[in-house]
């Protein structure tokens, strides 16, 4: 309840971007347009915010899906040689021997050059991953995250302790049983998953919000229906409630989901076939509706 302001206009000069403040209200006991009647009555500024709360979130997921595309090409690009190193490359005659060079007692070239590909893959392109992880473990429960983290924690673990065998043992045990190449090739298969489905929560979310735009933002409402030949009063579709009357005029949309109160109209759904009957008193009608004939309630 604002505190009314002797003065009728106290603020002849309005910012132009004035502060928003939010108002909470209980939509059984009072309606969008008598708050604000009542706020502008006592010398405020008041208006409804537009619902842009579906193009924020398209917005959202289209940079997340770009985040996560960039993490997945970096990866890509250094889990490749990996793979080739690891099943084709050691294989091959004269590049084999030449990878199997010791650049250390018990370390291949091979091994190393594995060792300094996979680490950025792990720590850096899966991080997500493993600060996720972190946070379900901190409070005792398990995703799909905590699976990612311990696998490819345990495939890298894995490598290190056979490298640190083979180093102590001068390549007596332990000499080429990495497994880098599975903690690798497992993030980025990940970060491909996550990839399509942040893109396909995108394209979800914006056909949801070229629908919802169909929707018209504001509605004609009066006070009872016997009024239909009065001016009607212009307001937010988002302060219509439950029993308010509503009138449609001719090639307009309906604003809302409701009941024919007026004797029998035409009505033309823009989904189904053109040449749609008339429907009578208290048919249901659905949004988007277009109002053909006379206006209507």
């Amino acid at each position: 309840n604002p505190n009314p302001n002797p003065n009728p206009n106290p603020n002849p000069n309005p910012s132009p971007n004035p502060t928003p403040n939010q108002v909470g209200y209980d939509e059984r006991k009072v309606d969008v347009p008598s708050l604000l009647a009542r706020i502008i009555s006592g010398g405020y500024q008041a208006e409804v915010m537009a619902g842009d709360n579906l193009a924020n979130l398209s917005s959202s997921f289209d940079s997340e899906s770009r985040q996560w595309r960039r993490r997945f090409v970096g990866s890509l690009l250094l889990t490749l040689p990996v793979f080739l190193l690891s099943m084709v490359l050691k294989h091959l005659p004269g590049v084999g021997d030449g990878l199997h060079m010791d650049v250390a007692p018990g370390l291949t070239l091979n091994v190393l050059v594995l060792w300094v590909l996979t680490t950025p893959v792990q720590f850096y392109f899966g991080a997500p991953f493993h600060r996720s992880a972190r946070a379900a473990l901190r409070h005792c429960t398990f995703n799909m995250d905590v699976l990612v983290s311990l696998g490819t924690f345990a495939a890298y673990g894995y490598s290190l302790v056979f490298i640190v065998v083979a180093l102590v043992t001068s390549g007596e045990q332990g000499r080429d049983n990495e497994q880098f190449e599975t903690a690798a090739m497992l993030i980025t298969f990940i970060l491909l998953g996550k990839w399509l489905e942040a893109t396909a929560k995108g394209k979800a979310s914006r056909a949801v919000s070229q629908l919802l735009s169909m929707v018209p933002p504001t509605a004609l409402q009066l006070e009872t229906c016997k009024d239909i030949e009065t001016e009607p009063h212009e307001v937010p579709v988002a302060g219509l409630r439950r029993g308010d009357v509503v009138k449609v005029l001719p090639g307009s949309q309906v604003p809302v989901d409701g009941q024919v109160r007026s004797p029998r109209r035409e009505l033309q759904r823009p989904s189904t076939r053109p040449h749609t009957p008339p429907l009578a008193t208290r048919s249901a009608v659905a949004a988007h509706t277009l109002g053909r004939g006379q206006p209507w309630l």
